[in-house]
């Protein structure tokens, strides 16, 4: 079975350490594969925050498969939180999802492992959400650790035909949204927010399901965010809510093989979810002579006489024929209802 294949059931284990998860205001849900000492310091980091935040919070630590110790670590030093373990990997979404099933808090905070909360940034989401009964969810700021802003982890618009040929062919993103000023200590709405670290009401997930799980990493909180606006709310950026994000951690343990079907196989399935007919077939056309105009630039790494060249692209060029012969093969799915199959 592959390793990032769903199985037909999922032998979780979930730990509930006391009973006063049941009175949390917040549900704060982590997911860990083979990130020990990353989540050992995000852990330590919702530890300490309990004092500057009156918000009442539980934590699940759902770990996706890990060969590493994280799950003895968690056990061990952190055994205030909820865990679940899930003996293989079966994808960001599915698993991300096996935590928010378990969720009691009105509010649940989907957070990455490489992510260091601070200050009140619990109390100021979960705030806004209860001012703002209009915004669905709410993104934290994510920070360098020199204090610097992210900027590029906000898109702000979702994804459309022309930026996808942007990104495809390595020009310029450019869409009406992006390209205008944006001032990262104001609170705006946004299309598209990270999912790094985001806080979800309660009554969105229930009108519009949990994270397709079908996607296994990338596109699924593009995906979301789309659904989300779809049934009438509103995503919102709020500055003052500060988390460190070191940002791309898991991906690093990737070859370029698993990144490269990962992220195609995730734009198609959002390409066929919430474009047209014409729009999907243009976007598989254009993935499509992508692919082929990569293929002997991949090559020629992947045959480099440079071991240290050649190691990260082993296996790519398979995997792009397998992409480029699966694609005929790819299905339209329509304009998709803003509810996913996955349900609470």
């Amino acid at each position: 079975m592959n390793r990032f294949s769903t199985p037909e059931s999922i032998l979780a284990a979930a730990v509930r350490p006391d009973t006063s998860a049941s009175l949390s205001d917040i549900s704060v849900c982590v997911l860990n594969w083979n990130g020990s000492r990353m989540l050992s310091d995000c852990l330590q980091s919702l530890r300490a925050i309990r004092g500057t935040n009156h918000s009442r919070f539980e934590i699940i630590v759902v770990d996706n498969g890990s060969t590493d110790d994280s799950v003895d670590m968690i056990r061990r030093e952190f055994p205030e939180a909820r865990l679940v373990t899930i003996p293989e990997n079966i994808g960001i979404s599915a698993a991300t999802n096996e935590g928010l099933r378990l969720a009691t808090g009105r509010y649940s905070l989907i957070l990455n492992n490489d992510i260091i909360l601070r200050g009140s940034c619990l109390d100021q989401m979960a705030g806004f959400l209860d001012e703002n009964p209009g915004a669905g969810l709410v993104c934290a700021r994510l920070i360098n650790p020199d204090g610097s802003t992210q900027v590029n982890y906000y898109p702000r618009s979702l994804p459309s035909v022309r930026s996808i040929f942007a990104e495809l062919f390595w020009l310029k993103r450019n869409t009406d949204q992006d390209s205008a000023p944006w001032n990262p200590d104001v609170a705006c709405k946004m299309d598209q927010v990270p999912g790094a670290c985001v806080m979800v009401r309660g009554e969105v997930f229930k009108q519009i399901g949990l994270w397709d799980a079908e996607f296994s990493c990338w596109y699924e909180d593009v995906d979301f965010c789309r659904r989300s606006l779809n049934a009438g709310w509103e995503n919102w950026y709020l500055p003052q809510a500060k988390v460190t994000h070191y940002g791309g951690s898991t991906f690093r343990k990737l070859g370029m093989s698993e990144k490269a079907l990962w992220r195609f196989h995730g734009l198609l399935r959002y390409s066929a979810k919430h474009f047209s007919w014409s729009q999907y077939t243009l976007v598989r056309l254009m993935v499509f002579v992508a692919l082929v105009v990569r293929l002997p630039i991949v090559t020629f790494y992947s045959l480099s006489p440079r071991i240290e060249v050649r190691r990260p692209w082993k296996g790519i060029v398979p995997a792009y024929l397998r992409l480029i012969a699966k694609l005929p093969r790819s299905q339209y799915l329509g304009l998709e209802s803003t509810r996913s199959d996955a349900s609470l």
